[in-house]
């Protein structure tokens, strides 16, 4: 025994002598003391263990306010495969064991968390959950992950799987009310109806302002993302597939960025302004869609309802029927500046058109800039309009767009389109009377917008010609309300000693031009650039 306490003793020393510790005796035991008057060793231990175990306590706490799983409210998550023969999701293969409705389950999950852990992030265990009626997520709980789950949702008609609550009033008056800041929803896959029956909706986004989502799937929806009055929001990394609209911004959709979208197989990619709802009086404001945005194969890309100021900016489009519709709405339904800039549009066979215009009464002003057009030519042309529609706007800016090899300005604008608000670097190459005038410089005309047109190249009568018809049957949109306008050009100047000669170029409005000479004999060359007009707005 001795032996053994000399030995523990000696290590004792050792150890006090490296780590600064002074060695005592206390009526038998050998004690460790840091310093003179410090604190025996047993008693650091003692208040180290004090300390673990608070946070030890704490982190239990913490633990169990912001982690607990709604598998603690008789969730289960084990909606995992369709039956199409009786509409009914299963837990297994073999469609033996009907899947549990976990709605009720997880609308008390939220409703714990939101009185015990308000503001915390919650957190949905990776399952496949079956939802049968809107599930609404309180503002104490906007912070969702949701671990790329799956919702099955089957609820009623026009019913949205998920929302805020926020609601829209059946008068102007009552107009929207509810919703909340700074929501982050993501990583979430919602499947509706797997027949494709696309009646029930995906997300309700309305009024969640300063909010995001990410990473939110919707397959098979009437709506997948409806957003109304979401300012300042964006949807990042968002899909869509197989629905009627994609995502719809509703009205008032300002200050909100679209980014990484991937939206396929929908009769309507996205949906920006409110088509004809209660209180639609606001427009939409300073929306983004950008950032290699994919919309494919849907029937109508982007529609076009009341805006007020929008942009699409380097996103792809792929084999959509149409890219941007403007449908019919009312005389107050205004398109005030809209931006379709640095786009990617692979036409895809047997496609309608790009741009199709349906209403006369509709005000718009947009800019279709610095695109590229790739793939075959659609089936009518770029930009068209329905039968008795005259593509009346405002103004339209169409340049610096690249066309697959072939196109030409009327592969682009129809001969009904009026042209006198648009401005565009294509070129219009009329038809050219060549039985009485001869072509030494290609003649072309220019749209300058604000109802200008410029007419360029040169030309000379042909020996023994005597007509003064130049341009024939020109589009109706170049010379409407043109009743007669006329312009002296210079001919030629006749050696350096020689007269100046004129000509009289007229502008008809029976879709003519006309040019008269002093001399009908005379086939000097005619200098036609600079020549300009006005038409009638």
């Amino acid at each position: 025994m001795k032996r053994r306490n000399f030995l523990r003793d000696i290590f004792l020393f050792i150890f006090a002598f490296f780590f600064g510790y002074i060695v005592k005796k206390d009526a038998e035991n050998i004690v460790l003391q840091r310093g003179k008057n410090g604190s025996a060793i047993d008693d650091e231990i003692n208040a180290l263990k004090e300390q673990l175990a608070e946070k030890v306590n704490k982190s239990e706490i913490e633990d169990t306010l912001t982690k607990i799983t709604p598998l603690r409210f008789g969730v289960v998550g084990n909606a995992n495969y369709f039956n199409e023969s009786d509409k009914k999701w299963y837990t297994d293969s073999t469609c033996s064991t009907l899947a549990n409705d976990d709605t009720k389950g997880i609308r008390a999950f939220l409703n714990y968390l939101k009185t015990n852990a308000p503001y915390e992030q919650v957190i949905f265990p990776r399952k496949n959950y079956l939802i049968t009626s809107s599930i609404i997520i309180p503002q104490e709980c906007r912070y969702i992950d949701f671990k790329y789950s799956s919702f099955q949702y089957i609820g009623a008609n026009d019913t949205y799987c998920i929302t805020s609550g926020a609601v829209t009033g059946n008068t102007p008056e009552e107009g929207l009310s509810g919703g909340y800041i700074y929501a982050d929803w993501k990583n979430l896959f919602i499947q509706c109806d797997p027949l494709g029956s696309r009646k029930c909706n995906g997300i309700d986004f309305t009024r969640l302002r300063n909010s995001s989502l990410t990473n939110i799937i919707v397959n098979d929806a009437n709506i997948a993302i409806k957003m109304n009055e979401t300012w300042a929001s964006s949807l990042n990394k968002c899909k869509a597939f197989y629905c009627n609209i994609g995502i719809s911004t509703g009205r008032s959709c300002n200050g909100t960025n679209i980014s990484k979208a991937d939206i396929e197989a929908c009769n309507i990619g996205i949906q920006i302004g409110n088509p004809g709802k209660i209180g639609d009086t606001w427009g939409t404001n300073g929306l983004t869609i950008d950032n290699a945005t994919l919309v494919q194969a849907c029937g109508t890309a982007i529609e076009l309802h009341y805006i007020k100021q929008a942009s699409i900016v380097n996103c792809y489009f792929e084999a959509n029927n149409r890219v941007i519709d403007i449908p019919l709405m009312t005389s107050n339904d205004t398109i005030h500046n809209f931006t379709f800039d640095s786009n990617m549009i692979d036409i895809g066979a047997k496609k309608e058109c790009f741009l199709r215009l349906r209403d006369n009464s509709r005000k718009v002003s947009m800019s279709i800039t610095r695109n590229t057009f790739t793939g075959p030519k659609p089936l009518n042309t770029f930009f068209h309009c329905d039968k008795g529609v005259l593509g009346i706007i405002d103004k339209m800016e169409v340049s610096g767009n690249w066309f697959s090899d072939g196109v030409s300005f009327v592969d682009i604008f129809p001969s009904t389109w009026k042209m006198g608000a648009v401005k565009t670097d294509i070129l219009y190459t009329p038809t050219i009377n060549d039985n009485d005038w001869d072509i030494y410089q290609s003649v072309q005309i220019a749209c300058l917008g604000n109802s200008m047109f410029e007419l360029m190249g040169g030309i000379n009568r042909r020996p023994g010609a005597t007509s003064n018809l130049l341009i024939k049957k020109m589009p109706y949109y170049f010379t409407s309300e043109t009743l007669s306008f006329n312009y002296l050009i210079p001919q030629t100047v006749d050696g350096a000693s020689g007269t100046k000669k004129t000509s009289r170029l007229e502008v008809r409005n029976l879709q003519d031009i006309w040019i008269y000479t002093d001399d009908t004999t005379d086939i000097n060359r005619i200098n036609l650039n600079g020549i300009r007009w006005c038409t009638r707005v």
